[in-house]
């Protein structure tokens, strides 16, 4: 009984370890299947940096957890109101969490409210974001720029130094441009100081022009290598500039100023008489140096104003030297074709001088008419031409361009004043009559030798008597001969016609009587 009961005792022991290792391998069991999870990436929004100005970043930040027990590897995107701004790799293990920030780099112009969403394969937050208008930058400081003089300029100590620049404030606040300091510094020390009172106020942007200037002969106290400096004083800064330039000494020639001026002394055109204004105006002056040592003329300008106000202009070019107290002859002709559109009536002749150290205007006036050609009637008229020298001169020479025509308007005027002055003279030779109205000598018509008048050597014979005999022009000479050779040829052509017709009448009457014989 006692071994039954040993057995029966055993037997109960095993069974209650087999159960125990039932529940263990059953625990076993349902644990290995918690681990194995599958891997999921959770999405937990942490912060933000909104709102930003346009053209600002826009960051929003999230923790990414993997809920599985495997690694995995996914893309966590940043959507802006549906659009994609940013994107990430991600890899983490089972149950890895990590904080990652996702960047919208904005734009000007993006201003305003947005929703902003950041999603893995497996979740997504959103949240809202806002984007302000933009920021005013400012650099906060004053930019000085020269406007005059140039670097490097050369200038004379004993002239005159213009200086200006532009004061710009670039703060965003508004400030005053209280004052500004201008120095001038050589090379060996020697400076000049000055300070110029502005008071002008603006914003970011506002400009202050500044002018100074350094009257003639302060700069004598500068030589060489000149280094200008200006100070800006605004309420928020001081700003410094320099610039350099050159001044030349004044040498002691200089010192020796040429002093005097000049003049111009004009000649009347035409000694003041009425002037030809179918001519060339001829224009004569006398520039006068009235300087203390020589000077050099470089030119003369000339302008000539007619009555209706119309003007002409001319130069000559002179580049001479003139004595202390001298002067210089100057002449210059200008075409009539020029003026051919004036009018007549008084006209206004100007000259102005150029000299290296001055200039000098003068004008004056004189009358330019039409000359008014008379008949042979008018002795007195033709004599004041002929009276006139030069003027009468020039006058035939200007009608002996124009033709025949006024060539015997000169003969007409010229018998005419002989006439005048000799009284009543024999025109013509003796066997000569004058013709009135061809105004010519022809042979009497008692000469009954035709033959010799129209011979050559008579011809000049009577030609020679002719000028000897009487105060006929050479001119008058020729157009007479012209005449005469007209006569001959219309002698000859009557003289070869009367022999034609005697010919042909012969042969008729020849004809007629050898018809008649045979007849």
């Amino acid at each position: 009984m006692e071994s039954m009961k040993t057995l029966n005792c055993c037997f109960s022991v095993r069974k209650l370890l087999f159960v125990l290792f039932a529940v263990l391998l059953l625990f076993n069991i349902v644990s290995g299947q918690e681990d194995d999870t599958p891997p999921s990436f959770d999405v937990t929004l942490v912060d933000k940096n909104t709102p930003v100005a346009a053209g600002a970043s826009a960051e929003v930040t999230a923790e990414i957890s993997n809920a599985g027990d495997f690694e995995d590897t996914q893309d966590i995107i940043l959507d802006i109101d549906g659009s994609q701004e940013d994107s990430q790799e991600l890899q983490l293990g089972g149950n890895e969490i990590q904080e990652m920030i996702l960047v919208w780099n904005t734009e000007e112009g993006d201003q305003g409210e947005y929703i902003a969403t950041i999603s893995s394969e497996d979740d997504d937050q959103s949240t809202g974001i806002e984007i302000q208008e933009p920021e005013e930058v400012c650099d906060d400081q004053i930019v000085i720029e020269f406007q005059k003089p140039e670097t490097g300029y050369e200038i004379n100590a004993g002239e005159s130094l213009d200086v200006e620049w532009h004061s710009t404030n670039e703060y965003c606040e508004t400030q005053t441009h209280q004052e500004s300091e201008i120095i001038l510094e050589d090379e060996e020390g020697n400076s000049i100081e000055d300070s110029v009172n502005v008071g002008e106020s603006g914003g970011e942007g506002f400009t202050s022009p500044v002018y100074y200037e350094f009257e003639a002969g302060v700069l004598e106290e500068l030589e060489g290598t000149t280094e200008i400096e200006v100070k800006d004083h605004w309420d928020l800064d001081t700003e410094a500039k320099t610039r350099e330039i050159q001044i030349e000494s004044v040498d002691s020639e200089d010192d020796e100023q040429v002093v005097g001026s000049s003049s111009i002394s004009i000649e009347s055109p035409n000694g003041g008489e009425e002037y030809d204004i179918s001519k060339d105006l001829v224009v004569e002056w006398n520039s006068i140096s009235g300087f203390e040592d020589g000077v050099e003329l470089i030119g003369s300008d000339i302008e000539v104003e007619g009555s209706s106000g119309r003007t002409t202009s001319a130069s000559k070019n002179i580049e001479e030297v003139v004595g202390a107290d001298d002067s210089r002859t100057a002449t210059l002709t200008i075409d009539a074709d020029d003026f051919s559109t004036f009018n007549e009536g008084e006209w206004t002749l100007s000259i102005e001088d150029e000299w290296d150290l001055d200039s000098s205007r003068q004008s004056t006036t004189f009358t330019m008419a039409e000359v008014v050609e008379t008949d042979d009637s008018d002795g007195d008229d033709s004599s004041d031409t002929d009276s006139d020298g030069d003027d009468s001169e020039s006058t035939s020479s200007s009608d002996s361009e124009n033709g025949s025509e006024d060539d015997d308007i000169d003969t007409t005027e010229q018998e005419s004043d002989s006439s005048d002055d000799d009284g009543e003279v024999d025109r013509c030779p003796d066997g000569f009559s004058f013709d009135e109205e061809n105004e010519v000598c022809l042979e009497d018509s008692s000469e009954e030798d035709s033959s010799d008048r129209l011979g050559d050597s008579n011809e000049e014979s009577v030609e020679e008597d002719y000028v000897n005999e009487s105060n006929i022009s050479e001119e008058d000479l020729e157009s007479q001969s012209t005449l005469s050779e007209t006569l001959d040829v219309l002698t000859w052509t009557n003289a070869g016609i009367l022999l034609i017709l005697i010919l042909l009448t012969s042969g008729i009457l020849f004809w007629r009587s050898n018809y008649q014989l045979d007849l």
